[in-house]
């Protein structure tokens, strides 16, 4: 994921929250993060449900195209939305 325009780019972090929280605390804190940002009723993180979710991320600027690209990073099947496999699989 990039930065959109912020200068924080999340991944930076991961080596350091794996250190501080283990592996397996590191996965569970993804995990509630993706409930947090996904759209209840899809069960997937949506256009719609991360919009409304930016400043939580501290995204609130970012473009509409910024948000739709990080969709496509976790939209494993194509539909538009990023599943919870297609979020957690990279930080396996």
């Amino acid at each position: 994921m990039e930065s959109c325009g912020v200068g924080v780019v999340f991944e930076d972090f991961f080596p350091l929250m794996v250190e501080q929280l283990g592996a397996e605390g590191f996965m569970k804190e993804l995990s509630k993060g993706f409930r947090l940002l996904m759209d209840e009723e899809k069960g997937e993180i949506t256009l719609e449900s991360l919009k409304r979710n930016l400043n939580v991320l501290g995204l609130e600027g970012a473009s509409d195209e910024d948000v739709r690209s990080m969709i496509r990073e976790g939209d494993l099947d194509g539909d538009g939305g990023a599943g919870r496999e297609g979020v957690l699989r990279p930080h396996v």
